[in-house]
């Protein structure tokens, strides 16, 4: 467990059990492999810190310094969720979810930012089905975001 920042590793141990991600209710179970989601986040810390956050809370988390290292981790690799930063170097993480989009893949993007473009109604229907979330984010912020675009395997097939 990274000890870069004592308050968010704090806040992993003790996150609350009352709502369990997908991922560890399908490990639990059995019904189906933990889920794997992509982080592209330029800042090396954040980018451990929610690694460890994330593998903590039983999810198969990788994370890549960029837009560009995601859009090529996503063409070589299936994920249930990308996670990027909104400002990256190389491909930001509005790049990323154009190219997603131009390429027929709606897959839900959560995208976390301090600038980003709340009022921006071709950016949010861009992002549909995703998630913003504002930088600082806490953990269970982004465990909540997480749980609502994931759906259970069971419960997709049935829907």
């Amino acid at each position: 467990m990274p000890t870069l920042c004592p308050a968010i590793t704090s806040e992993i141990r003790t996150a609350p059990a009352t709502d369990p991600p997908t991922a560890a209710l399908s490990v639990t179970r059995g019904t189906a492999p933990p889920r794997r989601i992509l982080i592209a986040e330029d800042d090396a810390d954040i980018l451990n810190v929610l690694q460890a956050a994330l593998r903590f809370r039983g999810y198969l988390p990788h994370g890549v310094p960029d837009g560009e290292a995601a859009w090529t981790a996503l063409a070589a690799e299936n994920y249930d969720l990308p996670i990027s930063d909104y400002r990256m170097p190389r491909l930001s993480g509005l790049g990323l979810l154009r190219r997603l989009r131009e390429n027929a893949n709606a897959v839900p993007v959560i995208i976390l930012s301090g600038e980003l473009p709340l009022d921006d109604d071709p950016f949010r229907r861009l992002l549909a089905p995703g998630i913003m979330l504002s930088k600082p984010a806490s953990l269970q912020e982004l465990f909540a975001a997480i749980s609502r675009l994931l759906v259970p395997p069971r419960a997709a097939a049935a829907g």
